[in-house]
């Protein structure tokens, strides 16, 4: 029972995460702020806490997830696993969040036209991320 109280709260996060997603998705933006940035920041946001929540749903439930979903288990692991990027050493998961940062914030010191499409792409790369956690969120339901 408690583990199912458990997995329905991270549910309900879940399910407030890809709302706020949906709701974001159409905002206009204010006036005087780059839409680029905007939705970077947005993207950021949603990917963390998906993949916070996804990751810790898996964790509180890793017995059974391995048994059951055991694709789900290793989507996880995937997500956990060690990586050294600029020689910083830190889980994927971080590493692509941390990744698709760093270009946004080298798009906000110059937002030329080449830092703009290496936004655009790492934002694309990220979000693909969020989808794959979301499938496997569902999967584990």
């Amino acid at each position: 029972m408690k583990m199912k109280m458990k997995l329905m709260n991270m549910m309900v996060r879940w399910s407030l995460c890809l709302a706020l997603l949906m709701m974001t998705g159409c905002a206009s933006v204010a006036p005087g702020h780059d839409p680029v940035v905007v939705r970077a920041e947005q993207s950021l946001s949603i990917a963390f806490d998906t993949i916070d929540t996804f990751l810790k749903l898996e964790h509180d439930n890793q017995e059974l997830v391995k048994k059951k979903v055991p694709e789900v288990h290793a989507f996880a692991q995937k997500l956990r696993a060690k990586v050294t990027v600029g020689g910083k050493t830190q889980p994927f998961g971080i590493s692509v969040i941390q990744s698709a940062t760093d270009v946004k914030n080298a798009y906000k010191r110059n937002r030329s036209p080449e830092n703009k499409a290496n936004l655009i792409s790492a934002l694309a790369s990220l979000e693909a991320i969020v989808r794959e956690t979301q499938q496997h969120l569902t999967a584990i339901k």
